[in-house]
């Protein structure tokens, strides 16, 4: 992936390409050019909100106390 992502940069960067002419050019959707020339390496997959415990959380704080001694 890494590799994808200097390809994109070099070819906008260096040569000069639009991000849209990367994209059509290395058959990648505009916005993965537009993230590979933001980011020198790939940012990775980042949750925007916690994942609910819907089964867990009730007796979380029961497990905790449990776990300390």
């Amino acid at each position: 992936m890494v590799e994808h992502y200097e390809e994109i940069r070099r070819k906008r960067l260096v040569e000069g390409l639009s991000q849209r002419a990367v994209a059509l050019e290395l058959g990648y959707a505009r916005g993965t050019a537009a993230k590979a020339i933001e980011h020198p390496i790939p940012p990775g997959y980042r949750q925007t909100t916690p994942r609910a415990k819907p089964i867990i959380d009730p007796v979380s704080p029961i497990i905790d106390g449990l776990a300390g001694r």
